[in-house]
Formats: structure tokens, sequence, C-alpha cells
């Protein structure tokens, strides 16, 4: 059984490999960014974890005057 979300070999449908430099997650391939930065968003490596404009998820923006700590958006 092949694991859709995850094989590189098979990244969101059978025989879908990813590129060079790209990793499969959630079924998408993905560009690895460096250790700073942990996601590729709209060609650009952000990090996730403290990106005001792609908080927890690529283009997951918060609110004005919210900061983002840990994926999370607060106060």
């Amino acid at each position: 059984m092949t694991n859709l979300g995850g094989d590189y070999f098979n990244c969101g449908a059978c025989g879908h490999v990813c590129g060079p430099g790209q990793t499969c997650f959630d079924g998408t391939c993905f560009s690895v960014c460096g250790a700073e930065r942990s996601w590729f968003c709209n060609g650009t490596c952000v990090d996730l974890l403290n990106d005001i404009r792609n908080c927890g998820n690529c283009g997951h923006a918060c609110a004005a005057g919210q900061t983002c700590r840990g994926g999370v958006c607060g106060g």
C-alpha cells in the first residue's frame, strides 16, 4: 500500500514524482527550505511558526495587531 500523502515517488497520485530538492507532504510536492525557514509558500521560503502572513499554513495571515508564535496567531 502506497502512502500518497508522503511518498516522494507517488505524491498525491501513483507515479507522481516530486522534483529535485522537493519533498512530499500531505500529497503535495514542496521545495525544501533551509533550517531557518520551514516551508515553501508561493515561491518563497517562509517560517510558518513566526510569519504573520503565513502563520501555521501558507497564506494564513494573522489579523491586524496580532503576532504569529508557534504557528498560531495571537495578541
